[in-house]
């Protein structure tokens, strides 16, 4: 029966239309050249300053930065223990702590001081996380670990043992990045990877926290690899790694994002694009199809 479960809830979700919206990103807030082979990976707000860590090819050295929103300029930059491929940060304003994904398919996250930014502790976990973001508003954590998302708790115990979401990017040339949560909905950032015959596009899907999808958006080609968003006051806040060996990080006016119809005019300066693909169709229908053969098919042997 979980199986069925699970092919009904990738139908469903292929069977969704959402609307696109293409952002063109200009006047980053902030912007510097790459040191060396570090690159960006995670990055979260925290409180009015930006927590941002870079990673160099032997995932040994990470270095930490942290920077002001409000006019871009950086606080502290200092090196730290490894936190593997720091995937994905966190923070948890209740707790006041933040939480470091370590990657690579291992069940670590990093725990670091909220105010202090001193490690504190490495905590164990029963799954595989790439992505997570602290739902504040529930007390809980979204966590993806390839293609689905689970909730786990504050003692980061999952809440089911059923996925919420399913089907995120199956495609191989889908880098999958960061989990953002605010007010209501999660934003999940993905990169068109071009080495595997993606063409370098970013899209930001947008879910609400019961899995349903909203929409997405999108940024022109050629812009770098989007790794994640977060958000801030009335501003959400878009870090990149360039093609020309530079870190940006642009702010926009965070998008209303609401289903159908009335996603319209949320990103300044941006022009709107819709779309409706008929494939996630014929692939759904083509799903209804394998499951009624599989109930025939378990009759008959029954």
């Amino acid at each position: 029966m979980k199986k069925i479960y699970y092919l009904l809830f990738l139908f469903s979700f292929l069977l969704i239309k959402v609307n696109a919206l293409e952002i063109d990103l200009k006047n980053p807030f902030i912007k510097f050249p790459k040191e060396g082979e570090y690159v960006l990976q995670g990055f979260t707000t925290v409180e009015d300053k930006l927590f941002t860590i870079f990673i160099n090819p032997m995932e040994d050295k990470p270095i930490i930065k942290i920077f002001k929103i409000d006019d871009g300029s950086l606080v502290k930059s200092f090196s730290i223990q490894a936190l593997g491929h720091a995937n994905d940060v966190t923070y948890n304003n209740n707790e006041k702590k933040i939480y470091v994904v370590n990657g690579n398919g291992e069940k670590i996250v990093h725990v670091l001081d909220g105010e202090t930014y001193k490690y504190l502790e490495t905590k164990t976990i029963n799954l595989p996380i790439r992505s997570m973001t602290y739902v504040s508003d529930r007390d809980l954590y979204a966590v993806r670990t390839v293609s689905v998302g689970y909730f786990l708790d504050n003692k980061f115990v999952a809440t089911s043992n059923l996925p919420f979401i399913v089907g995120m990017n199956f495609r191989q040339d889908v880098a999958r990045q960061g989990w953002a949560y605010n007010d209501g909905m999660l934003y999940y950032s993905t990169w068109s990877w071009i080495r595997f015959g993606g063409n370098g596009t970013n899209t930001i899907y947008v879910y609400t926290v019961d899995g349903d999808t909203v929409g997405r958006i999108t940024t022109k080609a050629g812009i770098g690899e989007l790794e994640n968003v977060s958000f801030y006051e009335d501003q959400m806040i878009l870090g990149i790694n360039t093609y020309d060996d530079f870190i940006e990080f642009y702010k926009i006016k965070k998008p209303v994002i609401e289903p159908e119809e009335r996603l319209e005019n949320t990103i300044e300066e941006e022009p709107k694009k819709e779309s409706f693909n008929y494939l996630p169709i014929i692939i759904g229908v083509s799903l209804v199809v394998v499951i009624a053969c599989f109930i025939v098919i378990k009759k008959r042997c029954m």
